[in-house]
Protein backbone atom coordinates (compact mmCIF):
# COMPACT_ATOMS: atom_id res chain seq x y z
CA UNK A 1 0.00 0.00 0.00
CA UNK A 2 2.75 2.28 0.87
CA UNK A 3 4.91 1.50 -2.56
CA UNK A 4 1.20 2.42 -4.03
CA UNK A 5 0.77 5.53 -2.26
CA UNK A 6 4.44 6.35 -3.52
CA UNK A 7 4.18 5.43 -7.43
CA UNK A 8 0.54 7.52 -7.41
CA UNK A 9 1.80 10.39 -6.30
CA UNK A 10 5.20 10.57 -8.04
CA UNK A 11 3.03 9.81 -11.54
CA UNK A 12 0.56 12.28 -10.20
CA UNK A 13 3.27 15.24 -9.96
CA UNK A 14 2.92 15.73 -6.03
CA UNK A 15 5.86 17.19 -4.44
CA UNK A 16 8.32 14.40 -2.90
CA UNK A 17 8.17 15.21 0.84
CA UNK A 18 4.38 15.28 0.55
CA UNK A 19 4.89 11.49 -1.32
CA UNK A 20 6.59 10.19 1.15
CA UNK A 21 4.66 11.42 3.77
CA UNK A 22 1.79 9.59 2.16
CA UNK A 23 3.88 6.46 1.81
CA UNK A 24 4.68 6.66 5.57
CA UNK A 25 1.28 7.23 6.51
CA UNK A 26 -0.04 3.93 4.67
CA UNK A 27 2.96 1.76 5.63
CA UNK A 28 2.33 2.82 9.27
CA UNK A 29 -1.48 2.30 8.88
CA UNK A 30 -0.36 -1.21 7.27
CA UNK A 31 1.62 -2.13 9.99
CA UNK A 32 -1.12 -1.41 12.59
CA UNK A 33 -3.60 -3.13 11.09
CA UNK A 34 -1.68 -6.37 11.03
CA UNK A 35 -0.74 -6.11 14.48
CA UNK A 36 -4.95 -5.79 15.19
CA UNK A 37 -5.63 -8.31 12.83
CA UNK A 38 -3.11 -10.35 15.18
CA UNK A 39 -5.16 -9.33 18.00
CA UNK A 40 -8.35 -10.20 17.37
CA UNK A 41 -8.35 -12.61 14.79
CA UNK A 42 -5.99 -15.73 15.55
CA UNK A 43 -6.50 -18.83 17.44
CA UNK A 44 -4.82 -18.87 20.83
CA UNK A 45 -3.64 -22.06 21.90
CA UNK A 46 -2.94 -22.27 25.73
CA UNK A 47 -2.08 -25.80 27.07
CA UNK A 48 -2.83 -26.64 30.94
CA UNK A 49 1.34 -27.55 31.97
CA UNK A 50 -0.07 -29.68 34.76
CA UNK A 51 -2.19 -32.15 32.51
CA UNK A 52 -0.37 -34.84 30.59
CA UNK A 53 -1.04 -34.53 26.98
CA UNK A 54 -3.16 -36.77 25.61
CA UNK A 55 -2.77 -37.96 21.82
CA UNK A 56 -5.79 -39.99 21.53
CA UNK A 57 -8.56 -41.45 23.16
CA UNK A 58 -8.09 -43.94 25.65
CA UNK A 59 -11.00 -46.44 24.56
CA UNK A 60 -9.42 -49.55 24.07
CA UNK A 61 -9.14 -50.43 20.65
CA UNK A 62 -11.47 -53.17 19.43
CA UNK A 63 -9.90 -56.98 19.36
CA UNK A 64 -6.85 -55.57 22.43
CA UNK A 65 -7.23 -57.16 25.56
Amino acid sequence: MALVALAAGTVGGVEPVSCLMRAGIAYLTGVIATQLWYVFFTIRVVRDRDEPMQLEATAPVEGER
